[in-house]
């Protein structure tokens, strides 16, 4: 064998090493486990809604929240199916809940909690009525969040990007990589992200109440 010969062999096999070693990275990456109320878009778009709260002495104690938690989440899939809706896990200690409840799609978890949610392609999104009349902000593929804000004609204009939309009360992780989430917000890694307060946003002339309360995170699919 030439020396050229060999170089290339050996170049190639380094090569090969390397990409097994990034495959076991990425294997081994720890799955993020929230420590405050959040949505988890799965691949396959399966969502867990991971709850965690404290409950008020005026409110329930919580024997009796577990048992309208279960008495629900039995009510609706009677209704819609047995595996619509699963607890996954209840646990209480003290006044602190932990509630982890999986949804078999998005809508089932818009339908179980009476809210504005959507987990899509941009055109169903828009489809079902989504306006993005709010500003945005650009996510790096370093996952850093530009301060300046731009306009919805930007990223609007990217139909082969997904879209998550959700109120802006909790964190979010998608399946993919963000590249624009609406203002204002902080991102974790190109996966999570954190809504932040919205008075200013509700302070604009040119944003709705309704939209305002909205959170978008547009993520290109893995």
């Amino acid at each position: 064998m030439s020396k050229i010969s060999k170089l290339a062999a050996c170049a190639a096999f380094i090569l090969t090493v390397l990409l097994m070693l990034t495959a076991c990275e990425k294997k081994e990456e720890e799955p993020w486990i929230p420590e405050s109320t959040a949505i988890q878009v799965s691949e396959d778009g399966v969502i867990t809604e991971t709850i965690i709260d404290r409950l008020r002495e005026s409110y329930y104690d919580s024997e009796e929240l577990k048992t309208m938690v279960y008495a629900t989440v039995r009510d609706y899939t009677q209704e819609h199916g047995a595996d619509s809706i699963t607890v996954t896990e209840y646990t209480a200690e003290g006044s602190a809940i932990r509630i982890v409840l999986t949804y078999a799609g998005w809508e089932d978890y818009a339908a179980y909690n009476n809210v504005r949610f959507f987990n899509g392609s941009m055109l169903k999104a828009q489809m079902a009525g989504f306006l993005f009349e709010t500003s945005f902000q650009i996510v790096a593929k370093d996952g850093s969040v530009s301060q300046q804000r731009i306009s919805s004609d930007g990223p609007v204009s990217h139909k082969e990007y997904q879209v998550l939309v959700t109120d802006r009360s909790h964190a979010v992780e998608v399946p993919g990589n963000i590249v624009y989430v609406s203002a204002p917000a902080s991102v974790e890694n190109r996966r999570i992200a954190f809504p932040l307060e919205t008075e200013e946003v509700l302070d604009e002339a040119d944003v709705s109440s309704e939209e305002a309360g909205l959170f978008y995170v547009l993520y290109e699919a893995m």
